[in-house]
């Protein structure tokens, strides 16, 4: 029975009472009294053991959730670091990729400049091997000329000129 319900029975029977009298009031009070008592100390009785094994039964999920916090974190921590690591890891191939472009870079250019250089030089030394052959067909033709010369000068040699 609930409270309500009981206090709809209290007010129930004091209507059924034929005239009430000063001793009948004091008795519904009496007895509302000994109702409320009879529900409320009950009821706090069993408030105060279920909100102490409620209180008990938290306190325990706490201890125990301690260790799963600090493993939580831990693993949290574990985790920031293992980001920042893969970051850095990163970050420095990055780098090394960019580093790798530019030496690659610098060596298409030296192998441009190499290869331009070796044209040059092989256009110098064919120039000079055209000079050489020129010379040397110079040469020939000058010694060529320089024995005629000689040969035709020889004959000539032991007269005098007149």
């Amino acid at each position: 029975m609930t409270m309500v319900q009981l206090a709809d029975w209290v007010v129930h029977a004091a209507e059924q009472l034929p005239a009430p009298a000063p001793h009948v009031l004091w008795t519904l009070f009496d007895y509302g009294i000994r109702a409320a008592g009879a529900i409320g100390i009950p009821t706090v009785v069993a408030w105060f053991f279920v909100d102490r094994r409620r209180t008990r039964a938290q306190g325990t999920v706490e201890e125990r959730s301690i260790a799963a916090n600090v493993a939580k974190n831990d693993a949290g921590a574990f985790e920031a670091h293992v980001l920042a690591v893969e970051k850095a890891v990163t970050m420095e191939r990055v780098s090394f990729d960019r580093q790798i472009a530019r030496l690659e870079a610098d060596l298409a250019e030296a192998e441009v400049r190499h290869a331009r250089r070796v044209q040059e030089l092989v256009a110098d030394s064919v120039a000079k091997d055209m000079l050489n052959a020129d010379l040397r067909a110079q040469l020939a033709t000058l010694t060529e000329e320089l024995m005629h010369h000689r040969a035709s000068a020889r004959p000539n040699d032991g007269e005098g000129v007149a």
